[in-house]
Parts: C-alpha cells; sequence; structure tokens
C-alpha cells in the first residue's frame, strides 16, 4: 500500500479471493503503524507573551525546513490538522509570531514538521499552551480600584480568572479558593466572613 501517512496507525481487513466472483468474508481489523518518516520537532515553547501576540519557536526534528503550525482558543482542537483552528504554514526558520489575540485568554498551540508536502506527509504533533497577559491598569482608571466579585464563577476551585489569580502558602491549595452562592445571600462556608473577604480583596490588589 502507499500514500500513507508516516506515523500512523491504520486499520485494514483480509478477504480471499476463491475465483470466480467467489469471495470469503472479511476477517479484522488489523492495525499497523507506519513508520516516521521525519522526527517530531522538540522544545516547542513561548519565547513571548503579551497581551495581544505570542513568539513561538521550536527546534526541528531533523533537516526539515517546512513546519504546519495550528492554534485555537484553548479546548478547540480536539484533532489537530483537521481545520478545527488557525493553520498556518511555516517555512525556513523554526519561529513563528501569533497575533491579533485576546488579552487573558488561552490559547493551544500544535506545531508538526511537514516531511513531503507532496503526498502529504506529516511528523506526529507536538503542543502547548499558552495565557495571554491582562491588559494594564488605564490612566484613566477611578480610584480607589474595587472588585466585587460578583461576575466569577461560582463554585469554581479558583486559580485565575478575569485578571486574578490566587496564590498559595504551606500546605494550602487552589481547590481552597471558591466563589460559593447562596440563593439567600449568606456564606455557604464557616470561616470565611466579612473581615476575611476584605483581606483577600487586599491581597489581590497588591498583586494584581
Amino acid at each position: 500500500m502507499t500514500g500513507l501517512a508516516s506515523d500512523t496507525s491504520y486499520d485494514f481487513y483480509i478477504r480471499i479471493d476463491c475465483g470466480m466472483g467467489d469471495y470469503s468474508l472479511w476477517v479484522g481489523p488489523y492495525t499497523a503503524q507506519t513508520l516516521i518518516s521525519c522526527f517530531p520537532i522538540s522544545d516547542l515553547q513561548a519565547d513571548f507573551v503579551g497581551s495581544d501576540l505570542a513568539d513561538i519557536s521550536w527546534n526541528p526534528g531533523q533537516m526539515e525546513t517546512e513546519w504546519e503550525l495550528e492554534w485555537a482558543l484553548a479546548g478547540t482542537i480536539t484533532t489537530p490538522g483537521t481545520g478545527q483552528g488557525t493553520t498556518v504554514n511555516v517555512t525556513t526558520n523554526p519561529m513563528h509570531q501569533l497575533t491579533s489575540l485576546t488579552d487573558d485568554t488561552a490559547y493551544d498551540i500544535y506545531v508538526r514538521a511537514v516531511c513531503d508536502p507532496t503526498q502529504p506527509d506529516y511528523s506526529s504533533w507536538q503542543n502547548i499552551s499558552i495565557a495571554t497577559q491582562c491588559l494594564p491598569l488605564a490612566a484613566t482608571t477611578v480610584v480607589p480600584y474595587t472588585e466585587d466579585f460578583e461576575t466569577f464563577t461560582a463554585n469554581l476551585d479558583f486559580e485565575r480568572e478575569n485578571c486574578w489569580s490566587a496564590t498559595f502558602n504551606g500546605s494550602n491549595n487552589f481547590s481552597e479558593y471558591d466563589w460559593n452562592v447562596t440563593t439567600n445571600g449568606t456564606t455557604p462556608t464557616g470561616g470565611t466572613g466579612q473581615m476575611q473577604q476584605i483581606q483577600v480583596q487586599i491581597i489581590c490588589i497588591l498583586k494584581h
């Protein structure tokens, strides 16, 4: 069989040609894995991530000079190479700058080497995830700046949202940062009264 992609698993079925237009039943599937035509890229990384752009680089797998890069909002790409994200063909240098990104947003980035563009034939995908930076507070921001957290997601193991992030010390962990909501306006957990809430706000403002 020809025209297969490298580093790819295929299922196949077999039947016997008994002659005179008579065939046995199909048996299978049997599975075979093609060899890698060129090695996957390595050291895929974001050299710089701003609020609206990101510089991505990697090392070639071998001597290839062409790559395919696909990117999209985090969670959008479930099967790279099928058009779920934005695809960019990169040539000569193993680097690319993503532009027109949205601030405070997570993205998934996939890169693979192009072994033979005429077949086409590719290496396996490598991927990373990045999060763009938040925009700085504008000089026109009303002082004092306040955040009531009313728009934050309830019942979430809070780590990062709306340009706020949680930190922890000692044995604490992110699962202890929860925004809980009840229908009667009370606090559903103990030890989280107003004084403790004010303390959290002050810490967050200093770290913003």
